[in-house]
């Protein structure tokens, strides 16, 4: 049993793959750059970190054993009250950023494989009850930690930032995890909640004039959400790009394309749109904003982004994307 040598908060940076929900779904691995992360591969022992079992979170990184006498420790096993920050790289620009955190964890001095009777085989690093654990939402993920700069994490999977950062930036950290209090794990629902997509070169018939309202509505709606987040919104509609909009936070990337709905209903994205949506360089960063009743006062967006481990379009809470493809051709004599 380890004890603490003192009341100093120490902070431990633990970096692993990228992943939405870190809960163990199957369209959900983490992806990095990692050797020991294999892309989809059942092998990124990380891929539950934020699953709650029992009340309690079980968090691992890919590292045999983690020097607990730097964070404190006096004996050999593990340490407490410690402030465990994850970070991971964003697949579409590889910058690295916060993911979530555990507070007042416990860090142990190797992997244990028996700390969690529900899950006897999960390979362990840290554990904290789940009221202290905090996972970032993939759209406000906005803390960028440097990487390879002096003072920051370099290669490693481990980061001693309570010896290694300035106190300035240290007490960033500090408060930026101060300001979320909850557990806020997206709730997932049921596997048969879906929305369709048409890919067709038209639009449905409607009212040209009334059809231009509702996207300025929808693409009001958009901006405003980001705007909130934090993110610089820039409207890029006339650069025939494949989205309309591009939001910018601490080196993050998003390609926005926004459909509105006057009412609640499936919409229909060009070819060029769903090219960038499927692109590889470009599919990472690109979210497809959807508005239904964009013109009324409770207009409601749905946001999807690509899985990769999947190749599939998931929504809010797991709602997956369904894409139904038509063709058409012109005749001539």
């Amino acid at each position: 049993m380890a004890e603490r040598m003192n009341k100093t908060l120490h902070v431990l940076f633990l970096h692993i793959g990228w992943a939405r929900e870190y809960v163990g779904a199957p369209d959900d691995l983490p992806v990095g750059q990692f050797g020991f992360i294999k892309k989809g591969g059942e092998d990124a022992a990380e891929s539950r970190n934020f699953k709650v079992y029992g009340q309690r979170c079980y968090g691992y990184v890919p590292r045999q054993s983690i020097n607990i006498y730097r964070l404190g420790a006096v004996h050999e096993d593990y340490v407490d009250g410690i402030l465990v920050v994850w970070t991971a790289n964003d697949p579409a620009q590889q910058g690295r950023y916060i993911i979530g955190w555990y507070r007042n964890a416990r860090v142990f001095a190797l992997l244990d494989r028996d700390r969690n009777l529900q899950r006897p085989e999960m390979l362990v690093s840290v554990e904290a009850r789940a009221e202290n654990c905090h996972l970032v939402p993939v759209d406000e993920r906005t803390f960028n930690i440097p990487s390879m700069k002096p003072g920051w994490p370099g290669i490693a999977s481990t980061f001693f930032a309570s010896e290694n950062l300035s106190s300035e930036k240290l007490g960033e950290v500090i408060d930026y995890v101060g300001g979320s209090q909850s557990l806020n794990f997206p709730p997932r629902e049921a596997d048969d909640v879906s929305l369709t997509i048409q890919r067709i070169s038209g639009w449905p018939t409607q009212d040209p004039a009334l059809r231009a309202h509702v996207e300025v509505a929808a693409i009001d709606v958009t901006v405003a959400y980001y705007k909130n987040l934090g993110w610089s919104v820039t409207s890029v509609e006339n650069e025939n790009y494949g989205w309309d909009l591009e939001a910018r936070f601490n080196g993050r990337l998003l390609r926005i394309e926004v459909k509105g709905r006057g009412s609640v209903g499936s919409i229909e994205i060009t070819p060029n749109e769903y090219n960038a949506m499927h692109a590889e360089q470009t599919r990472m960063s690109y979210r497809l904003a959807i508005v239904h009743d964009a013109m009324t006062p409770a207009p409601k967006l749905i946001i999807f982004e690509f899985a990769p481990a999947s190749e599939a379009w998931i929504g809010p809470n797991g709602m997956p994307l369904n894409l139904t493809l038509r063709t058409g051709a012109t005749a001539a004599f």
